[in-house]
């Protein structure tokens, strides 16, 4: 996996409900860093999620955005899944499209990263002995 500039790549499956995505993307794009890696799983949306979402993602976050739709409704689960497997970065972070964004999100979650990857290396070093 080739990681991206910033560590973490938000994921978010959708199915229909243009408005609450409209919404958790634009917040998402007002308190983020320009370089997060945005990626949309669409569900097989009907609704204006089919037709807005390219341009909007790709107006909000240029390239660092990227639109994965299925042509029927997978569920949670499987959007979930393509949505990691086409992430870059070295963390990822899902999100629910009637999420709406707070400006400071991504400090706290990245100390966390930084803080539970440490502890998990403190460990390992302690188990492996030579």
């Amino acid at each position: 996996m080739q990681h991206a500039n910033n560590p973490v790549s938000v994921i978010i499956p959708v199915f229909n409900n243009w408005e609450l995505t409209r919404q958790c993307l634009s917040s998402l794009a007002e308190n983020s860093p320009a370089d997060l890696e945005v990626i949309v799983v669409d569900n097989g949306s009907t609704d204006e999620t089919a037709t807005g979402l390219e341009p909007l993602g790709q107006t909000l976050f240029e390239k660092h955005f990227r639109r994965i739709r299925f042509e029927e409704n997978r569920n949670f689960a499987p959007a979930c899944n393509a949505g990691a497997q086409a992430a870059h970065s070295e963390f990822l972070f899902f999100l629910n499209n009637d999420t709406i964004i707070r400006p400071g999100w991504l400090p706290p979650l990245l100390a966390e990263f930084s803080l539970s990857l440490s502890l998990s290396l403190k460990s390992l070093e302690r188990s492996v002995r030579f």
